[in-house]
């Protein structure tokens, strides 16, 4: 095209696409690209449980299966992954470090099964929240007699905003050379001369035990629940005290018996599992009725309000980035 004889916009604009550039009037406007959406535990764990009977850990390196949104507009990721890992028993999923950060939650434990991260072996049980931070060797052995099924979530996209680095293991299984618990004793006043660098978290461990036991007194207190999210709790970050990572936070709420939350939205993105009890997620609109086990993706700045069942408290365990979104002077919410 004669670069003189254009004359109007549709020619300016064809010569345009002809040399891989775009003007800002001729940007194509898209649809709202991230939608609410439920996942089924009963259809999860049928497929992981056959994936652990068909798919050799071998062939897999980790036998996980993530959850796939079919509402979202082709090609959308969203800055947090999860899915749903297993390893049977006398299996050893290799060890490997990579930029992602990396959280585990158990849904299904075996006090035998372990995370061995940085040379400590972390036990895997049920309500276990466990932490392999940035750039931390880690892999998964089962000694025990029975499967263990965690949650996994990384900060996938966030992590690869710049390089990728990733490294293998020499040997198939880390070496365990620290004791179990090591991280727990270590920290006190004193930071590790092992930590790579003055606020990179160890491999951490949260038990179950102590994670309920502080639900348990939060609703035992005088302490009112809050009206958006009941009893709210987050995964600090073990020497800063702040959010799980820099990039995403791990969280739990317990929502009493009988609970109808206010609605609020979030411009961050957030994945939710119910770890205890039924109730209903109402995101702009759309009634997300949720039981044990289910997991359901609440898109940023949706419209939100939570409410449990008459008969028993809920446990939501849910994973979100809006720590990345604060440091990046980004976060926005509003309540009603």
């Amino acid at each position: 095209m004669d670069f003189e004889s254009i004359s109007n916009t549709a020619t300016l604009n064809s010569w345009m696409s002809e040399n891989n550039m775009q003007g800002y009037w001729a940007r194509e406007e898209r649809e709202s690209h991230l939608k609410p959406y439920l996942w089924k535990w009963s259809t999860i764990r049928q497929g992981i449980m056959k994936a652990a009977d068909v798919v050799p850990i071998e062939e897999a390196f980790r036998r996980n299966i993530g959850l796939r949104n079919p509402l979202n507009s082709p090609g959308m990721m969203t800055t947090v992954t999860m899915g749903i890992q297993c390893v049977l028993p006398g299996e050893v999923a290799p060890a490997h470090r990579h930029t992602a950060s990396a959280f585990r939650f158990v849904v299904e434990g075996e006090p035998n099964a372990f995370v061995i991260a940085d040379g400590e072996p972390m036990p895997m049980e049920e309500g276990d929240f466990l932490t392999n931070p940035h750039f931390t060797f880690h892999g998964h052995v089962n000694r025990g007699d029975k499967p263990v099924i965690w949650i996994d979530s990384l900060d996938v996209k966030l992590a690869h905003l710049g390089q990728e680095f990733r490294e293998d293991y020499t040997d198939l299984e880390q070496a365990a050379s620290k004791s179990i618990g090591h991280g727990l004793r270590t920290f006190g006043h004193a930071k590790p001369n092992w930590l790579k660098a003055d606020t990179t978290p160890p491999p951490f461990r949260y038990p179950w035990a102590e994670t309920s036991e502080t639900l348990d007194m939060l609703k035992n207190s005088e302490v009112e629940p809050d009206p958006y999210d009941g009893y709210h709790l987050t995964y600090n970050h073990p020497i800063t005290g702040g959010p799980t990572t820099a990039t995403i936070a791990a969280e739990l709420q317990l929502l009493p018996a009988g609970f109808k939350g206010r609605t609020y939205r979030r411009n961050s993105t957030i994945y939710y599992h119910v770890f205890r009890g039924e109730g209903t997620t109402i995101v702009n609109g759309e009634r997300l009725s949720w039981s044990k086990g289910d997991f359901f993706f609440v898109p940023p700045w949706a419209e939100c309000a939570h409410e449990s069942a008459a008969g028993a408290d809920a446990v939501l365990y849910s994973v979100t980035d809006w720590p990345a979104m604060k440091a990046l002077g980004l976060y926005q919410e509003e309540k009603s």
